[in-house]
């Protein structure tokens, strides 16, 4: 890794691998250096994001994308920033306070959800499957799911995922167009290895009828029932336990233990679909960092 990106190289990490991100940084009095530190260890300075040193509203467009991938960002304030030919002071006390209130609420989440997994079995099957509601859908042999078609269920624990050695958590929506653009790709990967992958379908569409589109012809399973507790506490908590940040996204546990494989599935599939499966069975992410980041195969 380099020791400085551009802005455009970040916004790409952002969006492609969150949870490779563990913090941002912005300082000096104006916010106007911004370093990235990865999980691994590594430290790299961001080039090019600030439009302007005096204008103290440049340096949030970081903090809103920081935001919008949920990933954690410190200021390091060292006092106010003048703005040039206006004789105005800008101060950063309200980005302090909404930082600290921030970072507050979420390890208030991250005690919460340590203590549910604890509670549910420690990080087994009863600790991350176990969340799943106890009935899905499966899609109906032909692969359609019209009001005429039957809507099976199954408890989740029988011989949908037992026989199965990795189950993918699929965090999606018919809105979502990456989703839209993944979505084929998922299903022919499933398909091919349909004697060892299964699939969930977890929905953030806003109805039932999109909710079928969604699973219509693919081979996920599915909520039993749009909207019921179960679904709704189901797509919360999961996305929270296994740290879901954007759409899509597709965490990979293994059916027997319910152990997190990777949250990487997307470049997985994407990148690395013909081998990495067995990099999965080697106790291996599937993906380098490297295929990730540069859409190398």
């Amino acid at each position: 890794m380099p020791s400085s990106i551009n802005y455009d190289s970040f916004l790409s990490l952002l969006a492609t691998s969150p949870l490779s991100v563990k913090l941002v940084t912005l300082s000096t009095p104006s916010l106007t250096e911004i370093s990235c530190e990865l999980v691994d260890g590594t430290l790299f300075t961001v080039t090019g994001a600030i439009e302007s040193n005096a204008d103290p509203r440049s340096p949030l467009k970081v903090i809103s994308k920081c935001r919008d991938f949920n990933i954690p960002f410190r200021t390091s304030l060292l006092g106010p920033s003048p703005s040039e030919g206006r004789g105005k002071v800008y101060y950063n006390s309200r980005v302090r306070e909404a930082e600290r209130k921030n970072m507050d609420k979420r390890e208030r989440i991250r005690k919460d959800e340590e203590d549910r997994i604890r509670e549910g079995g420690g990080n087994g099957l009863k600790g991350i499957l176990s969340l799943l509601p106890p009935t899905i859908r499966l899609p109906p042999p032909t692969g359609s799911l019209s009001v005429a078609d039957p809507t099976p269920t199954i408890a989740l624990t029988s011989s949908w995922v037992l026989p199965l050695e990795y189950v993918i958590l699929y965090f999606s929506a018919t809105w979502c167009r990456p989703c839209q653009h993944f979505s084929p790709k998922l299903s022919k990967f499933v398909s091919t290895n349909a004697d060892s992958v299964g699939c969930m379908y977890v929905t953030h569409d806003s109805g039932s009828g999109e909710m079928e589109k969604g699973m219509r012809g693919k081979p996920y399973a599915g909520f039993a029932e749009y909207g019921s507790r179960d679904m709704l506490a189901c797509k919360g908590l999961l996305g929270q336990v296994l740290g879901v940040s954007m759409l899509p996204t597709c965490v990979v546990v293994e059916a027997k233990t319910g152990r997190r494989v990777t949250s990487w599935g997307r470049s997985c599939v994407e990148r690395n679909g013909e081998k990495c499966l067995e990099e999965w069975r080697e106790g291996r992410e599937g993906v380098s960092y490297f295929q990730a980041m540069c859409n190398i195969s």
